[in-house]
Formats: structure tokens, C-alpha cells, sequence
């Protein structure tokens, strides 16, 4: 990985550390490659060094995974953006209300490889945890390993539809909305007997978005509960706080095999 964390991660260099679903202490038995909307060297924003805009780190050799992928995540853009005024509706706002924030949205795109591995106690594919973003498109598959947690505690396998995708509520969307829409807790158990792979989309607002309690989520009995903060600042807490890309330098053929 690079120093935008974007390229290849290893299996076992990663959990959420700061989750609040669980004491996650065990990496997770993964690995995946990572990739940020794809700009063009004179875009301002990749000029001015900002960490979470930076360039993507394509392998080599692999004849139309660049264009492929690029083709996927321009689609998942649209996509995502057709949700905005059902979001802004649902909370009372004008349809409208997100259109500028997502306009050019701050995405990331992973693709994941689950190697069917014994785990440890307390180790899990990917440990409970909720996702950083706005909201999470995720194409499902009928290897199973996906699992939400439910309102009572318990793990629920979220069921297989074909040519559908399993959609979760962020943290992003936790704060932005005072905590009326919760932020979606969830796990990946390693599967059994057969590889799975899963390649969630996870949809920001622009970098510079400032994410403040909105006006139909407070009131004189609910008040803020979040400071104001722009979608960059946080990106750079959670990413300090769990993801240092540096763990990746001493990779070894044996992280992966």
C-alpha cells in the first residue's frame, strides 16, 4: 500500500481497533485491495497533497482489471448518488439536499479475499465493527460469511438475493444525523470449505464536506451531540486511529499463503 492506503493489503495487518461493537485485539483474516476515485494529475486536489485523495496503486500486468474496475466504480458513483434524495426525503429535507455534498463523492473501493482459515478466539474475516462512510454498497454472493447484529445482540447471516446489494448506514450518517440513523454493526466469519470474496463500495461526501448536525435532527429536547467536523478530518482520525499503512513495508510471502 502506499501512503494514501491504496494498493494491496496483507492478511493479519488490519481490524477496526476503535470499534464499539466489540474489543477487537486480533487482526483480521483478509486481504484486499484498496483504490480512491482515480484523478488526473492536475486535479487541485491531488496537487495540494491531501492524504485521502491521493493517487491509486494499480498492479501490473493484469490486462483490464484498471479499466474494469474504473467501469464499476463510475457506475457505483451513479448509483450511490440515486439514493441521495431518498436519504434527504426520509429525514425532511428537500430532495435536493445532498446533491452538492456527493456531487464529487470521496469513495473507496475494496476488493476482499476471505481464505477459508481457522480463526482464533475473538478473530473473525472482518472483526464487528461499523463502517466509517456514509453508506455501503455491497454486491452480494452466496458463499456465506456476512453477518449483522441485531437490535438484542445477537448475529444474524444477512440472506443471500440474487443481483442485489446489501446496503449499511455509516458513521457518517450516525453523526450527520444526531444518531437517528444508526450506523449498521456488522462481521465477516471466515467461510468453510471455499474462498469467498466480497467488494464493498463505500460512499463519502466530498473531502471537504463539513458534517454538522442537521436542522430536521435537533431540536430544544435533542441537541447536537456531535461537534462539527469536515468528512477529511475524520477520515484522518480513523485512518490514524486504525489503519497505519506503514504495517504493510515488512510484507512477506508468508502474510498471504
Amino acid at each position: 500500500m502506499n501512503e494514501y492506503n491504496n494498493g494491496y493489503m496483507a492478511m493479519g495487518r488490519y481490524a477496526v481497533w476503535t470499534s464499539d461493537v466489540n474489543d477487537n485485539d486480533k487482526p483480521d483474516l483478509n486481504e484486499a485491495f484498496f483504490l480512491r476515485r482515480e484523478r488526473q494529475p492536475d486535479d487541485p486536489l491531488l496537487q495540494s497533497g491531501r492524504l485521502y485523495v491521493g493517487t491509486n496503486r494499480w498492479p501490473e500486468n493484469l490486462d483490464g482489471f484498471r479499466e474494469r474496475i474504473l467501469q464499476y466504480t463510475d457506475a457505483m458513483d451513479g448509483l450511490s448518488r440515486k439514493f441521495m434524495p431518498i436519504c434527504a426525503v426520509a429525514l425532511g429535507l428537500p430532495p435536493d439536499y445532498f446533491d452538492a455534498a456527493f456531487a464529487e463523492s470521496q469513495f473507496t473501493f475494496r476488493l476482499s479475499h476471505y481464505p477459508p482459515v481457522a480463526a482464533e478466539v475473538n478473530q473473525f474475516g472482518i472483526a464487528p465493527h461499523t463502517d466509517a462512510n456514509f453508506l455501503t454498497f455491497l454486491a452480494q454472493t452466496d458463499v456465506p460469511g456476512l453477518q449483522v447484529r441485531m437490535p438484542d445482540g445477537t448475529w444474524q447471516d444477512v440472506p443471500y438475493i440474487p443481483n442485489s446489494y446489501a446496503v449499511n448506514s455509516g458513521d457518517i450518517m450516525y453523526r450527520w444525523t444526531n444518531g437517528r440513523f444508526k450506523s449498521t454493526p456488522h462481521r465477516a466469519v471466515p467461510p468453510v470449505g471455499q474462498d469467498r470474496y466480497a467488494i464493498p463500495f463505500f460512499l463519502g461526501p466530498h473531502i471537504d464536506t463539513l458534517i454538522e448536525c442537521l436542522p430536521s435532527c435537533q431540536g430544544p429536547d435533542h441537541p447536537p451531540r456531535f461537534e462539527p467536523m469536515t468528512y477529511d478530518a475524520y477520515l484522518h482520525w480513523w485512518y490514524k486511529a486504525n489503519y497505519d499503512a506503514s504495517l504493510q513495508d515488512d510484507l512477506d510471502e508468508t502474510a498471504v499463503g
